[in-house]
């Protein structure tokens, strides 16, 4: 029980595959808020000037072509604009791009205190920099945002953080509106270290303080021992706890380092679970199902890890069935794994409620996977292929925004001269959220190639198949309402469509299958209107691991079969004759020409015996 759980915490806790093409793909995306700032702006006296132009892109060193930070010193306050550029290289692919200024910081601890203002909305970022991690630029982690709006005046905000170096990033919330010279805008930010402050949370006045002394397992829950111990948790009313982690048991010296985990039961009536945090030290929280057991549990929903200490945190999940679920509560894991060393002066404040207005956006959908054996696979595969890697979506502060990832085909490589009839599909997607509904379509492809868009010279073929996108990342299967017919040597596409997330990150995946078609990706959130390979936003070995199911044993159109009994006999022929010379409304109209007569009798005569 204790690896179960303890592996979950863990997996929840990694970056889900987050690899970014632009700054769109990690950081936040939101509508701007069209305010005007509060009194004339201005930069103040002794303000630093950015030291980059407008359309310049000199102080990006991760998302810039060539860019180097900027430096912002102890006390420090830089005074620069913001901005959106429009790549015009692929004229019938402009694609807008926003400016990001990063300022590298030196803490000496205990808390950053920042001053921001500009002239337009923007966000304030604060980025740990691990100077020593090559891949930081694909990695990094958001220590907190701050969304920013004019009328908020000069704003005041407190981050405490360890000593060490930090970017500190403004950027710009939309992505076009601010072009040089048109709409881009001033901003200023200062940046100053406290080192005296300290970060202290206190259960207050009203909380439901944990009855748990540190360093004793009475609320572990299946992380526990037999029997298993919860505490309870009410719903809007404040949980006050405390918690350890990286700290040997004095009872047990061989057992290694130690992390106390609290595990509070929850009625949840359904909707959405609610959690918001605030701690002094990193905090993550879980939502964990199945606990009547603890045999099948499960984390179903994980938060952000909440590592700006002090300061409140809110995460919403998705839709979340009613049922009893436990509220976990704990010190998260450092980004290697491993855990933190924390003694037990770490305390925590939570609040959990629950938003019964969310439904569920997966009613109605079953998950019958292939229900046929098909005829042939195609890419062929040697075996069932494997997971190897998880793919890129549109997303913003590691929340997927809306994607729709395509893979194109000519049905000439498959099979030339021979109309195909696809009958399922085996794919490969990642979710670490709640249930998404995603779509599986096929399309005809009007001038082959590279696809461009729905409407543009895609056509849809058939009818789409639904699927039910639980958390988790595998493998998995949809069957077509009806097969869907593809005309002999025709160029085809097949889609998986995403709807925005509320709670996690939902791409496709890659597995080992062998790749015989570019992946494409389309996301208006990304300023993606039109399909773009991830091979030209970069990531050329990334591609979606799909298989093609082709024909099989399976329940084809049969539209003599009047009485829906599998086969056309005499009972269909006593339908027709029952109808004969009518609409058809009431049955009969075997050739769905809009009327019952001889052609109908013909039919069936010719179509007895069991359907196709």
């Amino acid at each position: 029980m204790l690896t179960t759980i303890t592996l979950l915490a863990v997996a929840s806790e990694g970056t889900a595959f987050v690899a970014a093409p632009s700054a769109r793909d990690l950081l936040p995306v939101a509508s701007p808020s069209n305010t005007t700032f509060f009194g004339a702006f201005s930069c103040p006296a002794g303000a630093v000037a950015e030291g980059e132009g407008c359309e310049g892109d000199i102080n990006d060193p991760c998302f810039g072509a060539s860019g180097a930070p900027g430096f912002i010193s102890d006390g420090q306050t830089i005074c620069g604009n913001l901005f959106t550029t429009t790549d015009t290289s692929d004229p019938a692919n402009p694609v807008d791009t926003r400016d990001l200024d990063w300022f590298l910081f030196t803490h000496a601890g205990g808390a950053i205190d920042l001053t921001f203002a500009a002239e337009a909305d923007m966000f304030v970022t604060v980025i740990p920099y691990d100077a020593a991690d090559p891949a930081f630029c694909d990695n990094f982690s958001q220590l907190v945002t701050y969304t920013y709006a004019p009328a908020d005046g000069e704003r005041s905000e407190q981050v405490f953080a360890n000593p060490g170096d930090y970017f500190l990033v403004p950027y710009g919330i939309a992505f076009d509106g601010y072009d040089c010279g048109a709409g881009d805008f001033a901003y200023y930010l200062g940046a100053s270290s406290d080192p005296n402050a300290v970060c202290e949370v206190a259960a207050e006045a009203g909380d439901d303080v944990e009855v748990e002394p540190c360093g004793v397992d009475a609320n572990g829950g299946c992380n526990g021992e037999l029997p298993f111990q919860f505490e309870n948790i009410s719903a809007g009313v404040t949980f006050s706890g405390t918690s350890y982690s990286g700290i040997e048991d004095p009872n047990d010296p061989d057992a290694g380092a130690v992390r106390d985990t609290d595990w509070m039961l929850y009625d949840h009536p359904g909707g959405a679970i609610i959690y918001t945090s605030i701690a002094d030290f990193p905090f993550q929280g879980l939502v964990v199902n199945n606990v009547d057991s603890c045999l099948d549990a499960g984390v179903i929903f994980a938060t952000d890890v909440n590592a700006a200490g002090c300061i409140s945190q809110t995460s919403v999940s998705g839709f979340i069935p009613a049922g009893t679920y436990a509220i976990w509560a704990g010190v998260a894991l450092n980004a290697d794994g491993s855990q933190q060393v924390l003694e037990c002066a770490g305390n925590y404040r939570i609040t959990v409620d629950s938003d019964t207005t969310v439904t569920d956006p997966c009613d109605g959908i079953v998950n019958d996977g292939c229900t046929v054996t098909p005829d042939f696979i195609y890419p062929v595969n040697a075996a069932e292929p494997l997971l190897t890697g998880g793919g890129i979506s549109c997303a913003g502060g590691g929340i997927s925004t809306e994607n729709t990832f395509a893979n194109p085909y000519s049905a000439t490589d498959i099979q030339p001269g021979t109309d195909l009839s696809l009958s399922c599909v085996s794919f490969a997607l990642q979710n670490t959220g709640t249930s998404l509904p995603a779509v599986v379509q096929v399309w005809l492809d009007s001038d082959g190639g590279a696809p461009t868009a729905p409407g543009v010279d895609l056509t849809e073929l058939g009818s789409p198949a639904q699927y039910c996108s639980n958390a988790g990342t595998g493998i998995f299967q949809a069957t077509f309402p009806e097969p869907v017919v593809i005309p002999a040597d025709a160029n085809f596409v097949v889609s998986l469509d995403f709807p925005p997330s509320n709670d996690g990150f939902a791409s496709i995946a890659t597995t080992d299958a062998p790749t015989v078609s570019e992946t494409y990706i389309l996301s208006a959130s990304c300023g993606l209107t039109t399909f773009v390979s991830y091979d030209n936003i970069g990531f050329p070995d990334v591609d979606w691991g799909l298989e093609l199911y082709f024909g099989g044993d399976v329940s084809l159109p049969c539209p003599t079969d009047l009485d829906g009994d599998g086969d056309t006999d005499f009972s269909d022929i006593l339908i027709v004759l029952s109808n004969f010379g009518s609409d058809g409304s009431a049955g009969g109209d075997a050739d769905e020409d809009g009327d019952v007569d001889f052609n109908d009798l013909i039919n069936l005569l010719s179509a007895f015996g069991p359907c196709p």
